[in-house]
């Protein structure tokens, strides 16, 4: 391995390191928060977008536009909005599907 290859690696393996925290999760942009978790939240990236008003970003924000994950699934869950599982989905689901047949009049 050359010189370069290994200050390049250290400097990845730095930049991991100053982006996870084992109580708060990774830091993670909000495009990679909604790919990875918006199939078991249903409304996280209005959640996100609302986070000022709403709560989340006081405790899950890292800096513009980034968030602590393991925060944001916590307050996800707290609210009802995460579905850890699939029964816990399922109810995610219905519930919203509720709520917008009510929204509309149904």
């Amino acid at each position: 391995m050359n010189g370069k290859f290994d200050v390049t690696q250290s400097a990845q393996d730095d930049l991991s390191a100053a982006h996870i925290d084992p109580a708060r999760g990774q830091i993670l942009k909000k495009s990679v928060l909604l790919r990875r978790h918006s199939s078991r939240w249903p409304t996280l990236e209005r959640d996100l977008s609302d986070g000022a008003s709403n709560g989340l970003k006081l405790v899950a924000h890292a800096y513009h536009g980034h968030w602590f994950e393991n925060d944001v699934l916590n307050w996800g869950r707290s609210e009802g909005k995460y579905a850890d599982s699939l029964t816990d989905e399922r109810h995610a689901v219905t519930s919203l599907s509720a709520m917008s047949r009510h929204l509309m009049g149904r």
